[in-house]
């Protein structure tokens, strides 16, 4: 292979099992790349001031990050992707198999068309300081410092992960 840096005149696809393993990495890592960015606009959105966070934006981003995650641990033709092997030997402290369980049962709770990811909230009655009834509240069931600590765990696990699918493509025989 030579280091030339002109721009080539053609480009021949390779339908090889080694191109194809690449092609899953590849794709693994943009998944892991959009993990992280959805987690820093999420970051950027809770700490966000005046008026408190969105709360589309940050089901959009927290959805989308849940879900392009989980995609890199998807069963692929090429038989190449990530395993709950990798999530054990990230080196993060902590039960980092156990937050990668919980992630993959928030995925089958997104992508349930029959499911409503917002089914965990409850409704109460307010009551006035005499003890009679004069509102409805609603209460759902994480509070702003548990999104965030939940998004510094699945960040921090994208990063490793991203660092293991970079040293399996290098390893590949073409690479």
């Amino acid at each position: 292979m030579t280091n030339d840096t002109a721009t080539p005149a053609a480009v021949r696809r390779l339908d090889t099992p080694d191109a194809q393993a690449l092609a899953d990495l590849a794709a693994i890592f943009e998944d892991l790349q959009t993990v992280l960015r959805c987690c820093e606009r999420l970051v950027s959105e809770l700490a966000s001031e005046p008026g408190g966070p969105d709360d589309v934006t940050l089901e959009a981003f927290w959805t989308m990050a849940v879900l392009s995650y989980t995609r890199c641990f998807s069963s692929r033709a090429s038989g190449t992707g990530l395993t709950p092997d990798d999530v054990t030997e990230t080196g993060i402290n902590g039960d980092v198999l156990g937050w990668h369980k919980v992630l993959m049962q928030l995925r089958d709770h997104y992508a349930d068309p029959a499911v409503n990811p917002r089914e965990g909230f409850s409704v109460g009655v307010s009551q006035d300081d005499e003890g009679r009834a004069n509102g409805i509240a609603c209460a759902g069931q994480l509070t702003l410092v548990e999104r965030l600590q939940t998004l510094q765990g699945v960040t921090a696990a994208a990063c490793v992960l991203d660092l293991s699918c970079r040293t399996r493509m290098s390893e590949l025989p073409f690479c």
